[in-house]
């Protein structure tokens, strides 16, 4: 069975409420995507070839339409600090497995797209639509992991018309206290410690040592480390930066991406809908699909042996395969 595949953020979604709190975004207007101002994000497009994929990066220039598959394309939004680049393996797979194109977006304010606030689900719906809007694309299977998988859920229980099909992967509130210690320590970061003629490599090794002091998992450094950008001043000197703008999340992480809003406009998303959890992970409890089949009545759970919030990373063969 195709799916359309969302992020599923468990308690999120569970206590979505009606309104985004101290933002110009009421309930009453979420359907009004042109007052929201969606910018045009980066994205990477990746093609079913023989034993490779192509991967090209534009802004606003639609992929090669000529060259596309005739299936409908899949559309992977990634999680809160993640990228377009980090689902590269994964988007190549996808793509050579389904015989579609893939395309991967980097949302407002990560990768390279805009630094640009505020950051509330109903602006990055908005920025999604947008994408989908300009690149003319019907019958889109969206994929999302926490993040990513609510602003596609809310994008679908808004306006679902070009979406065929969806899926859901994990966040709990246990997950809020967590997320805001990655953000105090990535915050913490001073960059003016490295020196200037530091190569990438050594900058990187300089920052994983600082990031290590209150964070011990490598393999989640590593992850986030993915976000360090280098920009050259002089010959041979550099600056070093997060992709991002910490402080536009710390200022709307709690506020404004906690709980999605406007559940009094939300119209049911009949379509086939996979929500793909962790076993390891409460993010998808099983105690509340009946709760979720309100909302998406064509829900279809399943879980991925040895696997927590980030599925497709502790798990990525299975998670391909249960797709």
């Amino acid at each position: 069975m195709s799916l359309f595949k969302l992020a599923w953020v468990q308690r999120g979604f569970l206590v979505a409420r009606r309104c985004v709190h101290n933002t110009a975004i009421h309930s009453s207007s979420l359907r009004d995507w042109s007052q929201l101002h969606p910018v045009a994000l980066n994205y990477l497009t990746f093609e079913p070839s023989d034993g490779a994929t192509r991967a090209t990066r534009a802004t606003r220039a639609p992929p090669d339409q000529a060259s596309a598959p005739s299936k409908g394309p899949i559309v992977i939004c990634h999680g809160m600090l993640g990228c377009a680049q980090n689902w590269s393996t994964l988007a190549r797979l996808i793509a050579n497995r389904t015989e579609r194109m893939v395309l991967v977006p980097d949302a407002r304010n990560h990768g390279q797209s805009p630094k640009l606030g505020p950051i509330t689900y109903p602006h990055l719906a908005a920025d999604l639509r947008r994408l989908c809007h300009d690149l003319d694309l019907n019958d889109i299977t969206l994929i999302g992991h926490s993040l990513g998988g609510r602003t596609a859920m809310l994008l679908a229980l808004l306006e679902s018309a070009p979406i065929k099909h969806s899926c859901v992967h994990p966040t709990t509130r246990g997950g809020i206290k967590r997320m805001n210690n990655f953000l105090q320590a990535l915050a913490n970061v001073d960059f003016q410690a490295i020196p200037d003629s530091a190569s990438f490599n050594q900058a990187k090794a300089i920052v994983d040592r600082i990031l290590a002091r209150s964070m011990g998992d490598q393999t989640l450094r590593s992850w986030l480390l993915m976000n360090l950008t280098q920009s050259s001043e002089d010959e041979g000197k550099f600056k070093y930066s997060w992709s991002f703008d910490v402080h536009l999340f710390e200022a709307h992480f709690e506020k404004d991406l906690v709980r999605v809003p406007g559940q009094e406009q939300w119209v049911p998303f009949g379509k086939p809908t996979l929500f793909l959890g962790g076993a390891k992970s409460n993010y998808i409890p099983r105690d509340g699909h009946d709760l979720i089949r309100r909302h998406f009545p064509g829900a279809v759970f399943d879980y991925v042996a040895d696997a927590g919030h980030f599925v497709h990373v502790d798990n990525p063969e299975e998670f391909l395969r249960k797709l």
